[in-house]
């Protein structure tokens, strides 16, 4: 036994002096944890908020592909028009009115993609 824990004040003094250690580790464990808590939860939403983009980004792909098979087999299907003066006999192809719709709804399509809020 040490000198100051032979009476009950040295006693006291040792305990308190536990006492606050064990306080002050227990607090400094409480801040962690609250840091740590914090911290995971906000990794937590950003990986929600990227699982639900990168979802959207696949629904958005699908339709596209679905668009493009089904424009494929439209113009797969298609017959050329008779009676065109300058195209030859079974020449498909983009009309200047079908491109100049397509810039068209390419932009408008663009500014809508642009105006979109992202949380």
């Amino acid at each position: 036994r040490s000198a100051a824990a032979t009476g009950i004040p040295g006693m006291l003094t040792l305990l308190q002096s536990e006492w606050d250690a064990l306080m002050s580790e227990t607090y400094e464990l409480k801040t962690n944890l609250d840091t740590t808590r914090k911290q995971l939860s906000h990794a937590l939403y950003q990986h929600d908020a990227a699982c639900r983009v990168i979802a959207r980004l696949l629904r958005e792909r699908d339709a596209a592909r679905g668009q493009v098979v089904h424009l494929q087999d439209q113009i797969a299907n298609s017959t050329p028009l008779s009676g065109g003066g300058d195209r030859q006999e079974g020449e498909t192809g983009l009309t200047p009115q079908i491109i100049a719709r397509m810039e068209e709804l390419a932009k408008s399509l663009s500014k809508q993609r642009k105006q979109r809020n992202f949380p």
